[in-house]
Formats: structure tokens, sequence, C-alpha cells
């Protein structure tokens, strides 16, 4: 996985400081490039499947200018773009390989020297791993990830949602935060929705798990069973929170999905489903 790698005609996506190569300002269709079509001076690093197949490349340019030259022949129009809330647009293999090239790109920026001994680090070629130049000792290293639940806390008629104040006007979306070191996921989920909401909740159900790679997340979702009513915003993580009935929450998540109809997240698919259930009376109990 070195700078300057064998460069194989199978197609890739390009990436460059976690942006992906798409079409145009205008289209975000990401585009797909050979490696051959590259020249031999643009330094390439190349991003592997689970199965070692070659999946994309990202650029090792320090400016864009540098990045945007290195492309302009192979594709005058195309611009790097932040993909984050177009991710919906995609099918799922798409997806999850441009999930992973980024995470892998967002870890290998941030990781040049080691954290150990402060030698440059360098890619191995057996795993997705780093390791120091220090002739004294090898230092292994290995992209880290953050877990971090995302629950949809409800009360059988109602559902539990916060805004921050960076979310775009009329959005609200289910509570989250990230695993405190020697903490249960079920325990974070509890102290999470403590301190941001003052809710105090019971019983939990795994629902499922998403790749967020903004910057290097795993993100479990539940739902939960709330024990209190009364909100208390607790710190500053959210301006708001409140309760939803399943008509005001329906409406809600039409709004949501109007104004960003591709922004495909669990807590999207949280709200959907517990919206679903209790139309079917299959709620969790």
């Amino acid at each position: 996985m070195n700078a300057g790698d064998e460069r194989p005609d199978q197609l890739a996506f390009v990436i460059w400081k976690s942006r992906v190569l798409v079409r145009s300002a205008l289209d975000p269709e990401p585009l797909v490039i050979s490696g051959r079509a590259f020249a031999s001076s643009v330094p390439l690093v190349p991003v592997y499947d689970e199965g070692g197949a070659r999946i994309a490349v990202y650029i090792l340019e320090t400016d864009e200018r540098g990045a945007h030259e290195a492309v302009a022949e192979i594709a005058p129009a195309a611009v790097f773009a932040e993909v984050m809330r177009e991710l919906g647009r995609l099918d799922a293999n798409e997806r999850r390989a441009l999930v992973r090239a980024i995470a892998i790109e967002r870890w290998s920026n941030r990781y040049r020297y080691c954290p150990v001994c402060s030698t440059t680090l360098i890619w191995t070629r057996d795993a997705i791993a780093k390791i120091c130049t220090n002739p004294q000792r090898v230092h292994r290293h290995f992209p880290r990830l953050d877990p971090a639940i995302i629950v949809l806390v409800t009360d059988g008629e109602r559902a539990l949602l916060g805004r921050s104040a960076r979310f775009p006007p009329g959005f609200y979306s289910t509570l989250a935060g990230f695993v405190e070191p020697g903490e249960s996921v079920e325990a974070a989920l509890r102290r999470e929705v403590f301190e941001e909401s003052g809710i105090r909740v019971g019983t939990t159900r795994y629902f499922d798990s998403e790749p967020w790679p903004f910057p290097r997340s795993l993100m479990l979702g539940f739902f939960a069973q709330a024990q209190s009513s009364e909100i208390v915003l607790r710190d500053s993580e959210l301006e708001d929170a409140r309760w939803f009935d399943a008509r005001e929450l329906a409406a809600l998540q039409t709004h949501m999905k109007t104004e960003r109809p591709y922004f495909d997240t669990i807590a999207r698919r949280l709200i959907d489903t517990w919206l679903t259930q209790r139309e079917h009376g299959t709620l969790f109990a």
C-alpha cells in the first residue's frame, strides 16, 4: 500500500483529503478511473477491500491545486466533493467501498508519524496498517475506530429527538454519543441519554450498526424504553430536545427527507422502523 504502487487497469474511486472525485460541481456521481490513467509522477496510495481487490486510490498532494492538476487531463470537469450527504444515492456495494476508502484515507492522513517514537510511518503490504521507520524498534499501527451509540428513546406513544445548534433549521435527530473507556455500550447509552436530555431509560434493544467515517466512528444503533418523561437539558450538546408523537414524527421525517433526500443514515432508519412497527402493532416491548 505504498505511494507509487503498481497501477493496474482496474477502475477505482479517487479520493483527496476525504473528498471524492465526482463528475462535476452539478453532478455528484463519483467517478471510477484506471490507475494507468494517472501520470507516473502523481503519488497514489491504493485502498483494497476485504478480498484484496482495489476499490480506491487516494492522491498524496498537499494542496487542492495539485490534486486537481493530477486529474485535469483525465476528467476536466471533475471536482473533489464531500459526499457524506450523498451516500444514499449509491448502491450498497458502492457505498460500502467509499465508506471504507474514506475511513482509511482519513486515518492515514492523521497517522503520518509514530505516536510512540515520532519517526515516519510507512504502509505495510500485508494488512491495512503502518509501521514506523525506527531502527531500534518497529511499531505497528492499525486504523482505530471510535464506537458510538445512537438511540431512539420511546415511551410507547412518543419518540425522543434532540437538536444540535449545527443542524439545519427544523431538523431533529436521535440521541448519540461515544462509548467511554471501560464502559459497555448499554451503559454508554444510558449515560448519554441522561446527560443530554435528563431522561432515564430501562430496557434496550439492539437495532443495527453503521460505519461512519466522519471521521472514524462505528455507530451502534438501539431502541430504548424511557423510564421518565421530563426533559432537562443537562449539558451543551443539545439546544433543544422534545417528544414527538407518531403524527408529528412522520411529518418531521417527511420534511427532513425532502430537504436532504439522500442523507441516508441509521438515525433515519431507526425512526422509519419505529413508525412502521407502531403502524403494524409490532412495537418493541
